[in-house]
């Protein structure tokens, strides 16, 4: 197949989105399929081979995030892109709208993937007041318009693909976990420990996560502060982001000890924390699906989320972790995992069990068959 992906984020950008997509492209370009790629221009970003870069503006909330300006006739200019048999979309805005135009000028069919709540994600930014109020509802419409407008949308969890048909969502909705490909772990958690300076004896908490508004990473550091048995954990925070110097004061105005914040860390080094780590904590409420869930049950860690689209399409509870009701449940939960290590070692078993539902494999067949069923019935 001839496959246009259009994204508003790529690598050298550090998040899930930008990963998976690398990933994928190279895995269907194994396949055999032609694919091209089109992205923001990023200043740190590399020439790789059928990747397009539009014009882009520096985003001032967060640097690694160049907003795309897209330009239709700048597009139609590469012949390549003419011939593609299916646009397969990322993003509903600015890139939303240009992939359906080139996907109705070119007649062909188009495959949106639904990635975030929108409504959620903007109620997260915006003042909680009379003049605000109704921005959510416009841009819930917005996303609603685009995804009726293309040929088939992509969700990551059944919850997300329950919520969109209460919606109206009117065109076909597919299921399709996001799975992603992991270097092989090449050192000992005792040398891993060493390298990060984590003692032996810490019980760690990690979550991994860009560090913004939307992430409720302060919830998480909140509810941290609180335990009792604070002094056998330490809470690892990998990722880097806007909000990185506001959590960092959080813990500094409450004294709250034993908080690594590691910064952007390179792709190939995250398994590294995957690895050493005692317990994944997920506090984000927003999410379609929460990628770092299935990796981290595919490295055997016992789960704590809320009760919430990505945690409760992955976390069996009291099986491979626990769902959280409010941030009182979170915490006793936590306590629970951190005094037990009998518990951890049970439900991290069973997490790495679930987590061969979301291989990277599956993810990329399943993709290739919607894109085959598509292209059939256009």
């Amino acid at each position: 197949m001839r496959i246009l992906i259009i994204t508003a984020t790529y690598v050298p950008s550090i998040n899930g989105i930008a990963i998976t997509l690398l990933q994928q492209k190279e895995e269907l370009e194994k396949r055999g399929h032609d694919v091209t790629l089109v992205a923001p221009y990023h200043q740190d970003g590399n020439i790789e081979k059928n990747v397009i870069r539009v014009p882009s503006l520096p985003n001032p909330f967060a640097s690694d995030y160049p907003i795309p300006v897209p330009f239709i006739r700048s597009l139609e200019s590469y012949r390549k892109i003419r011939k593609a048999e299916i646009i397969y979309f990322h993003h509903p805005f600015y890139m939303g709208k240009l992939s359906l135009m080139l996907a109705k000028s070119w007649k062909v069919p188009s495959v949106f993937f639904y990635h975030t709540q929108y409504k959620k994600y903007t109620q997260n930014f915006l003042p909680n007041n009379y003049l605000f109020k109704h921005i959510p509802d416009l841009v819930n419409r917005q996303v609603k318009n685009i995804i009726n407008s293309s040929d088939a949308v992509i969700v990551e969890t059944n919850s997300v693909l329950d919520e969109l048909k209460k919606q109206g969502i009117k065109v076909k909705i597919t299921v399709i976990p996001t799975g992603r490909k992991f270097v092989s772990r090449t050192n000992s958690i005792e040398d891993l420990r060493i390298k990060y300076k984590i003692p032996s004896n810490k019980v760690v908490i990690l979550t991994v996560s860009r560090l913004s508004k939307e992430k409720n990473l302060n919830t998480l550091i909140n509810i941290y502060k609180k335990l009792k048995r604070l002094p056998e954990a330490i809470l690892v925070i990998v990722g880097d982001g806007s909000e990185k110097q506001k959590l960092i004061n959080l813990c500094k105005i409450n004294n709250i000890e034993n908080v690594l914040f590691t910064g952007k860390i390179d792709f190939s080094e995250i398994h590294e924390f995957y690895q050493l780590a005692d317990v994944f904590a997920y506090p984000s409420i927003s999410d379609t699906q929460a990628i770092v869930l299935s990796e981290a049950m595919s490295f055997g860690l016992p789960l704590i989320g809320f009760s919430a689209p990505g945690p409760i399409d992955f976390i069996n509870h009291a099986e491979n972790g626990f769902i959280a009701h409010n941030e009182t449940d979170f915490l006793a939960y936590l306590e629970k995992l951190i005094s037990r290590h009998d518990l951890r070692k049970r439900m991290g078993a069973r997490s790495y069990l679930d987590s061969g539902k979301y291989t990277f494999e599956n993810t990329v067949n399943l993709t290739e068959q919607l894109f085959r069923e598509v292209i059939n019935n256009q």
